[in-house]
């Protein structure tokens, strides 16, 4: 009662399912990253004045 496909096949398929999770998250990881470090730039351009933030960029 296994599957219609070759042990082979079905090996093959489920690495290529893992290394698309795996590409997901990273990809979805990484902007969330991205997305906190703007996030966090621009409350601190919020809470400072300007001309000193300008300064220390």
């Amino acid at each position: 009662m296994g599957s219609s496909y070759p042990v082979e096949q079905r090996r093959r398929r489920s690495r290529g399912a893992l290394a698309n999770g795996i590409t997901r998250m990273m990809t979805n990881s990484m902007a969330l990253y991205f997305g906190a470090i703007f996030v966090m730039r621009l409350w601190e351009l919020l809470n400072s004045d300007v001309e000193q933030w300008i300064r220390r960029v």
